[in-house]
């Protein structure tokens, strides 16, 4: 009786002490390898950065980009943050004339975590003209 208490008894120990590892496997998995390319304080308090995950897509669904923006989010102690795939996103998210001359690095720009809303949203790889446009017709 002994013998099959024990036999029994260790893989389910085995299972519970693989459980309760901490959770680093969960924070890998959401947590991408990310550099981050800039930094500014912000006026009303908090931090925001620009961030480099070169292994992200934006064809990527919406919500992995989203749990791995808050996972960097949390990591970093930010406020906001902007996810691109390399530097030319990043160029060509901030500078219109940047982006005509570099049409694919606009693409490279994912989303981020906005201050107004604390909300993530995937990127809109329209130029700020075609925007403001919109705007206007609406």
């Amino acid at each position: 009786m002994r013998k099959t208490l024990k036999i029994f008894l260790l893989p389910v120990i085995a299972i519970f002490i693989a459980g309760c590892g901490d959770s680093s496997t969960e924070k890998q998995s959401t947590l991408p390898k990310y550099q981050i390319i800039e930094t500014t304080n912000l006026l009303s308090g908090g931090v925001h950065a620009d961030i480099l995950v070169s292994e992200l897509t934006y064809e990527m669904p919406t919500e992995i980009l989203e749990k791995a923006a808050f996972a960097i989010q949390k990591n970093e102690k930010l406020k906001t943050l902007a996810l691109f795939t390399s530097i030319d996103a990043k160029k060509a998210a901030y500078s219109d004339s940047y982006a005509e001359k570099n049409p694919h690095a606009r693409k490279g720009h994912l989303g981020g975590i906005s201050f107004d809303t604390g909300k993530f949203s995937k990127a809109d790889h329209r130029s700020w003209e075609e925007i403001m446009k919109e705007m206007e017709n609406e």
